[in-house]
């Protein structure tokens, strides 16, 4: 039985060079959430009281077969309550995204098998505070689309990045989604081209454009065996490219970008994980551009294993706190998460305010 885990992530920090602690760190509590069969937390969010909301899906509880799942606990982890979203039958959901909205309810994107127009959909929920469905919306065509990520716009409306097989130049291409505040379609665009593109992460741009992140083929480092490479993709407010980067090395290297974040001077923080610039195998990949893509500097973080960033956020003092995990040989090489606060990275260009801390969770 696969069940929900959240923990306060107290952590104990130590230098980036130095090996990892095999001592876990103090854990405040930890809690349990689930029944019989698979259930499954992918995003969650801090609530005005203190607590939390989680979302996921469950094979557990619902409708049938597998449902989207809201649970909401106290400061303390408490079981609240629980919602489920989903209809009957053998139903395959994925849920990816989930914010807090103006009104105080929530809204959650990813794909379902139901109802939809083939394959998997683009699938965007909204609930009210207590988690009850207000209203739902899909977006899609023949084949597959997902939505990976998902911002509440200025005008009260949505936008969700991610992929699309029905549209665009190539077999996977970056699919942005508008929609106004009740989930209606308003447009959307695609960004690729004949080879595979993904979006995993969008932000709302401070001149009301988006910006988004994730891999891509096409336009991935020269020579004829392409790998990845990270991708930047800068749009205006009506999702219309004004331009893009793509960051990485020639030949089969794999380079992805899996969370964005805009600087107050306009430019760009991308985390992710990289096999170029002399990486082990997978390590953690910071860069930084500034307004209109160009690199200024990237960095890399891992050891003699696999190392992937997931989350990035800028810091009171102007660093990144960075979120992923790491292959830690001394645990048998199994995944624990870890967190990497980076201090004024522009100002010291990388040579200290290092500090890499891990959860000791598996």
């Amino acid at each position: 039985m696969v069940t929900l885990l959240l923990s306060s992530m107290l952590m104990v920090a130590f230098n980036i060079q130095a090996a990892v602690s095999s001592t876990p760190p103090e854990t405040e509590w930890d809690r349990t959430y689930g029944g019989a069969d698979r259930d499954q937390a992918s995003s969650v969010v801090q609530t005005s009281d203190g607590g939390y909301v989680i979302a996921g899906f469950t094979r557990s509880f619902g409708a049938g077969g597998m449902d989207a799942w809201l649970v909401k606990t106290d400061s303390s982890g408490n079981h609240e309550w629980n919602r489920t979203h989903g209809e009957t039958g053998d139903e395959d959901v994925g849920l990816h995204g989930l914010i807090k909205t103006m009104n105080g309810g929530y809204a959650l994107a990813g794909y379902t098998t139901s109802k939809g127009a083939g394959g998997r959909d683009v699938w965007l929920v909204k609930t009210d505070s207590d988690g009850y469905m207000e209203w739902d919306e899909r977006y899609g065509g023949p084949n597959d689309e997902e939505a990976i990520s998902v911002v509440q716009t200025d005008d009260g409306g949505y936008a969700m990045a991610g992929y699309t097989v029905s549209y665009g130049a190539g077999s996977y291409d970056f699919w942005l989604v508008k929609t106004d505040s009740s989930g209606h379609h308003e447009w959307n665009r695609t960004y690729g081209e004949a080879y595979d593109d993904r979006a995993y992460s969008l932000i709302q741009t401070s001149d009301g454009g988006f910006a988004m992140t994730g891999w891509t083929q096409s336009y991935a480092g020269a020579g004829p065996h392409r790998g990845r490479d990270a991708w930047l993709v800068k749009t205006n407010s009506t999702g219309h490219m004004e331009w893009n980067q793509s960051y990485g090395e020639a030949g089969y290297a794999d380079d992805q970008g899996y969370s964005v974040i805009q600087k107050h001077d306009g430019g760009y923080a991308i985390a992710g994980h990289t096999t170029s610039f002399g990486a082990t195998r997978y390590d953690w990949l910071l860069l930084r551009t500034d307004s209109s893509g160009k690199l200024l500097w990237r960095r890399i973080y891992g050891g003699d294993y696999d190392d992937y960033a997931h989350f990035i956020q800028q810091t009171d003092d102007e660093g990144f706190l960075i979120v992923g995990d790491t292959q830690v040989s001394s645990v048998g090489g199994s995944f624990d998460g870890c967190l990497l606060r980076q201090t004024r990275l522009d100002r010291y260009n990388g040579t200290r305010g290092l500090e890499k801390q891990t959860s000791g969770m598996a």
